[in-house]
């Protein structure tokens, strides 16, 4: 003889199966999530071979300053070079930054 279940019996049951259904589903997406998000990592770069990093930032800085002050953004060229100046106060471009920032006031008329 089956044993019948009462109405609210019946809601209670369904109640627990949506909830560990829901739950499965939950962890199912989360190790989803995580192995999608290992299968899709950037490949780490090797910075001591990447190409901007050199053991000389302060020749980059004074490549890239001169190149603002070339196409026109002498403000930007002036505040790098004036970087490059406080940061490597010893560098072989110390001179030629000063003369950079005179040049760029004079190329900009002032």
């Amino acid at each position: 003889m089956r044993l019948a279940l009462l109405p609210v019996e019946k809601w209670a049951i369904g109640k627990r199966l949506l909830g560990l259904t829901l739950m499965g589903g939950l962890v199912f997406l989360t190790t989803s999530a995580c192995n999608a998000q290992i299968l899709h990592k950037k490949k780490k770069v090797n910075k001591s071979t990447a190409p901007d990093n050199s053991a000389e930032p302060d020749k980059i800085l004074y490549a890239r300053a001169l190149e603002d002050i070339r196409k026109g953004h002498q403000e930007v060229g002036r505040l790098s070079m004036q970087t490059l100046i406080n940061t490597y106060p010893d560098s072989e471009y110390l001179a030629k930054a000063k003369l950079a920032i005179a040049d760029s006031y004079y190329k900009e008329g002032g």
